[in-house]
């Protein structure tokens, strides 16, 4: 019964809830089994840790036994921060803690809170799937990339959903359109890419498409992909302290018709590049779009020999060849990372709008 924290949520009330749930079962089979009522001032004077012991199977533990215990008997005391104290004291709020008899007390000064260890393995089963859960973040695998022309840009990502070595999904978009008009953001001319974690994939898409959409209304214009790129970095940035754990590529035309592209990190720092490769395989796609679109490590063979050759200048490739590229590329990490495979789904911006293609990879 794993419980994680979704972004934003607040982990003290989740806790209260289910000690509550917890505390009703408690007093229902403490009912049951004909013990008396207990209340949060006045328990009664005869519970001791002896006769509640003989009366059931249920052991009573100390404060002080519980600061010392290890974690397989025990919870936090609440001297420590953070998700322990909020248990603690959501068990005090609860009725789950209770103070012994004045008699009790006396005669036994170290003990000054009683809890039955069914409650407490239970309540300490939660408490640590909620401490080993507490990474917001799992990597969901898969590739994306970006290469521009003169007068395109092309962005293209696998359709598989990873954790670990599992296959959640075989088609999951990596691609968006941003802008345009309605759910289906009809007449959009920027694409977004995203690859990491993808509940926050989702959620940076919805924002920017959000800001885009809003810009037009405001402004009666549509916003240019230079203009989103900075407000793609602003909500990069205002997320920092938590930030969404993606790699962002977005691209479009800028003012000129030309073909742009710019990638992110997670906190919003961005440069314009002419192809980027980001994800599970970009280590294994990024040499080979270094050859291939930016010509490094390749001489013009007509140079000279030897250390006369000179490196060729990079040019602007045309577009059935970045096609060929993107697919190659693709297909090569495909055999060789498990994180990448199932669909290559590729957006083609041009001036006329956007052209979706979609091919096989393989599947194993």
């Amino acid at each position: 019964m794993p419980f994680m924290y979704a972004s934003g949520s607040r982990g003290p009330c989740f806790i209260q809830l289910v000690s509550r749930i917890v505390t009703q079962c408690c007093l229902s089979r403490w009912k049951l089994s004909g013990r008396p009522a207990i209340t949060d001032n006045h328990p009664p004077q005869h519970i001791t840790t002896t006769n509640l012991a003989q009366q059931s199977r249920t052991t009573q533990l100390t404060l002080q036994q519980l600061s010392s215990f290890d974690n397989t008997h025990s919870i936090p005391h609440p001297g420590h921060d953070g998700l322990a104290h909020a248990l603690w004291h959501a068990l005090l709020r609860t009725r789950l803690l209770f103070r012994p008899s004045t008699a009790h007390r006396s005669r036994r000064a170290q003990t000054t809170w009683l809890l039955p260890v069914s409650c407490l393995r239970l309540q300490w089963y939660l408490l640590q799937h909620q401490l080993t859960s507490r990474n917001s973040y799992t990597d969901n695998g898969g590739t994306t990339l970006g290469i521009t022309g003169a007068d395109f840009a092309i962005l293209a990502g696998d359709t598989r959903s990873t954790s670990g070595y599992n296959i959640n999904s075989r088609y999951t978009p990596k691609l968006f359109r941003i802008g345009g008009t309605g759910s289906d953001n009809e007449g959009a001319k920027i694409v977004l890419s995203v690859v990491g974690f993808a509940a926050d994939g989702n959620a940076l898409k919805e924002r920017l498409d959000t800001v885009v959409k809003m810009y037009k209304y405001q402004h009666n214009k549509e916003m240019s992909v230079h203009a989103c790129a900075q407000r793609l970095s602003h909500i990069l940035y205002n997320k920092r302290f938590f930030p969404y754990y993606v790699h962002a590529i977005l691209g479009g035309l800028d003012e000129n018709g030309v073909g742009a592209l710019y990638s992110y990190d997670p906190v919003g720092s961005y440069e314009r590049e002419s192809c980027r490769a980001a994800g599970a395989a970009s280590s294994l796609i990024t040499p080979f779009l270094d050859n291939q679109v930016n010509f490094k490590n390749q001489y013009d063979p007509d140079s000279g020999p030897g250390l006369e050759k000179v490196m060729k200048a990079p040019v602007l490739l045309d577009r059935q060849t970045v096609e060929n590229l993107v697919s190659d590329s693709f297909s090569s990490a495909a055999e060789r990372h498990i994180e990448v495979g199932d669909g290559l789904q590729m957006f083609v911006i041009t001036k006329d709008g956007i052209e979706e293609k979609y091919t096989e990879l393989k599947k194993d």
